[in-house]
């Protein structure tokens, strides 16, 4: 099933979405209807992304890491490994 817009930030997921918990979203940018349809599911989104201040919209389940997703874990990135640990 399709999530999100029609266009760019809009992915194609399986349609079993039971037992998720959470969502990893490394790359916000200026669009996150994917980000906020998961969310409106009653997923946790964690999200990172160094080039924004914040998501463009809000969502009591968003945590956002204003930091890009790295090698490292240090003033301007996150490794994916202390994302997932987040969840």
């Amino acid at each position: 099933m399709r999530i999100g817009p029609a266009h760019d930030g809009g992915y194609v997921v399986p349609d079993d979405l039971a037992g998720l918990a959470a969502v990893i979203s490394p790359g916000v940018g200026r669009e996150a209807g994917f980000d906020h349809a998961m969310a409106e599911r009653g997923l946790d989104v964690f999200m990172a992304d160094g080039s924004v201040a914040g998501p463009p919209v809000s969502h009591e389940r968003f945590r956002f890491v204003p930091k890009f997703v790295g090698p490292c874990d240090d003033a301007t990135t996150i490794r994916l490994e202390t994302l997932v640990r987040q969840v």
